[in-house]
């Protein structure tokens, strides 16, 4: 996918959404990769230079052997030969401007969990 550097950038357990965002430098765009009803993190804070790749069936064992049964899409990141996993029903990847701390969806006042999301 990408050389630079990526930063879990936000996540909330309430509304079980995730951010990972790679800040853009010299007027490059952020890459904003973002995950809406997570049930399953296993990556570092940092990660530097990733790709996504569609989950083996090796992948697919080791994450039902962590959960047993889950719902949602396995997203594999892999890093310097490490896969790294996020289980979650949503995932959109998009460029965009936003400010340093400006998140790209807006945070269901309501508890309900739907959500929805910005510059679409």
């Amino acid at each position: 996918m990408t050389d630079r550097l990526f930063r879990l950038w936000y996540y909330t357990v309430s509304h079980s959404m995730a951010l990972l965002r790679s800040v853009g430098k010299g007027g490059e765009d952020n890459i904003d990769i973002f995950f809406a009803a997570v049930s399953y993190i296993e990556i570092p804070t940092d990660m530097d230079g990733i790709t996504i790749e569609d989950p083996t069936e090796d992948d697919k064992e080791y994450i039902s052997r962590k959960l047993g049964d889950y719902r949602g899409d396995i997203t594999v990141l892999v890093q310097g030969g490490k896969r790294f996993y996020i289980v979650a029903e949503v995932r959109r990847i998009k460029r965009n401007k936003l400010d340093f701390f400006e998140l790209p969806f807006d945070i269901p006042s309501d508890m309900s969990g739907k959500f929805s999301t910005r510059h679409e």
